[in-house]
């Protein structure tokens, strides 16, 4: 077997390519963009302004059977002051020394550099989506939350790694008997405390408003497990892939007086649409998907902070509020929520005074010397 890393043309394209192979007999796959695959190569992705990272791949007899990336995050490691070499994009057949093969070359680059633990998979935006997934094969995935097959786990396990924390999803039917009391609460705490719901008319006002929505992230999501500080340009990068599909009635932000205190971003969930495109983004498919925008009957929970000083003071319960309400005046019949971390006790509590069932869990490993 030769591990090489993706310098070339040749290897770049067998490195893309790859994964529409190991999903060849998934059929609930869904091909990411090939533009959002090739982005993550590109020097001028942001996440390059302040970091660094390594691509490779794994061929026997002619044949690439795995690759995987390792970042070297300067931020990650300052805000924690952690040596974490991060893995991420891992796909592999189903053959351990295969993967094991392609972790050691991981754990070997990350102590070059001075690095030692091993973790992911981890992108290199927050957008990018967490973990493995290791409960919910029979569930289609979401836009941004990774699919994979069920012997990743055994995989990763195999060498060496053990589990770092997991995330869970749940899709929430509309019609769900949401307690009155929460509504109730949610008025009470809004009148009592001077919180007000806005939303906004149009992607362009939308777009005017990314920068607040940046300050706002990095504001209130310091203490979950995954935040690393983003800046300007990483806050525009994600803002550019999903204001195309964004649905303006449905992200509503809480302000308090003159201050914009929270957020609530749900979008329209495309997921079909993008599993007929199949990576492409052709005229036929983006017709699709725009169409998608428009009819989908299901949405994603994507995004929900509250700054530090107004948690507890019902404002979480406004948005809440505001997220059942929405869901059921406009055509949806469900929404997912996406990926909440099982250490987050606090979002945790208040999803299950909702009611959510999480049926999906994705897992971060760790791997330490």
């Amino acid at each position: 077997m030769e591990i090489r890393e993706v310098t070339t043309r040749h290897d770049r394209r067998a490195f893309l390519d790859l994964p529409s192979r190991v999903y060849a007999e998934l059929p609930l796959w869904v091909a990411p963009l090939r533009r959002d695959e090739r982005f993550v190569l590109d020097p001028h992705h942001p996440f390059y302004r302040h970091s660094t990272a390594a691509f490779f791949v794994a061929e026997d007899h002619d044949e690439i059977v795995g690759r995987i990336a390792v970042l070297d995050h300067r931020r990650w490691n300052e805000h924690r002051g952690t040596r974490d070499a991060i893995f991420t994009l891992f796909e592999s057949i189903d053959d351990e020394t295969t993967a094991t093969t392609l972790f050691e070359t991981v754990a070997a680059w990350g102590q070059g550099r001075g690095l030692t633990d091993v973790v992911g998979p981890i992108g290199m935006l927050p957008s990018d989506g967490h973990g493995i997934l290791v409960e919910g094969f029979e569930i289609p995935p979401v836009l941004g939350v990774g699919y994979h097959p069920s012997y990743y786990d055994r995989l990763i396990k195999a060498a060496g790694f053990v589990k770092a924390t997991d995330y869970l999803s749940g899709r929430l039917a509309v019609d769900h008997d949401v307690p009155a009391e929460i509504f109730t609460a949610a008025d009470t705490a809004a009148e009592q405390n001077g919180y007000t719901v806005i939303t906004l008319g149009s992607r362009r006002e939308l777009r005017r408003w990314v920068p607040r929505i940046g300050a706002l992230y990095n504001g209130t999501f310091e203490s979950n497990w995954e935040h690393v500080p983003v800046d300007d340009a990483e806050i525009r990068a994600m803002a550019d892939q999903f204001l195309p599909i964004a649905d303006p009635r449905l992200i509503s932000f809480i302000t308090h007086g003159d201050d914009i205190v929270g957020y609530l971003l749900v979008l329209p969930d495309i997921s079909a649409a993008l599993r007929r495109a199949r990576g492409r983004l052709t005229p036929g498919a983006l017709m699709r998907i725009l169409r998608a925008v428009r009819t989908t009957r299901e949405v994603l929970l994507l995004g929900f902070g509250i700054t530090p000083p107004h948690r507890g003071a019902g404002a979480n319960l406004v948005m809440y509020a505001t997220l059942a309400r929405t869901a059921g005046e406009h055509r949806f019949r469900s929404a997912e929520v996406v990926q909440v971390e099982e250490g987050n006790t606090a979002m945790m509590r208040n999803m299950g005074a909702l009611g959510v069932p999480w049926t999906k869990r994705h897992r971060i490993y760790r791997r330490s010397p």
